[in-house]
C-alpha cells in the first residue's frame, strides 16, 4: 500500500532494516537527489532518469567498501583523446 500524504516511506537500505525517511521540501528546478545507505552508509545519489551508465568517484568507492571487477565496456571522457 502506497504511503499516505504527511506519512514517509522506509528509506532504501542495503539491510533492508525498517527506518522511516525524512521528508524534504521538493524544489520546482534542478537535480534531483535521493538519501540511501550503501552497506550501510549514508549516500546522496543523483538522479538521471536518460543515463546508461551509473558511476562513482574512488575516494566513494573507497568510503563504501565496494569491490571494482573489471568489464567488457569502454568509457570515453568528455575531451578525452580518442
Amino acid at each position: 500500500m502506497p504511503p499516505r500524504a504527511g506519512k514517509t516511506a522506509p528509506a532504501l537500505t542495503g539491510s533492508h532494516a525498517e527506518e522511516e525517511a525524512q521528508p524534504r521540501n521538493p524544489k520546482k528546478k534542478g537535480l534531483m537527489f535521493v538519501d540511501v545507505k550503501i552497506h550501510g552508509k549514508p549516500v546522496r545519489a543523483m538522479i538521471d532518469t536518460g543515463a546508461t551508465h551509473n558511476y562513482l568517484a574512488s575516494a566513494e568507492v573507497e568510503r563504501l567498501g565496494l569491490v571494482l571487477e573489471k568489464g567488457v565496456g569502454r568509457v570515453k571522457a568528455i575531451n578525452s583523446a580518442a
